[in-house]
């Protein structure tokens, strides 16, 4: 669940942000994709491990029951 602000780059651009919602995880030993829908719209971004965690650690991502 993305609950604060929590952005990613797209290739060389600039950095977008990923709106508040539920998300799917795909988590591997070098990075992490994370994935969404917002209406018909489907978002992907992959990001370093390393930035997931910073993002977990200051509560921009969490987890719910359910």
């Amino acid at each position: 669940m993305i609950i604060g602000r929590v952005e990613f780059r797209e290739g060389e651009g600039i950095m977008l942000g990923i709106r508040k919602g539920p998300i799917e995880i795909a988590i591997t030993r070098s990075d992490v994709t994370l994935s969404w829908t917002d209406g018909n719209y489907r978002g992907q971004a992959a990001m370093p491990y390393g930035d997931f965690r910073r993002y977990v650690a200051e509560g921009a991502i969490g987890w719910t029951d359910g």
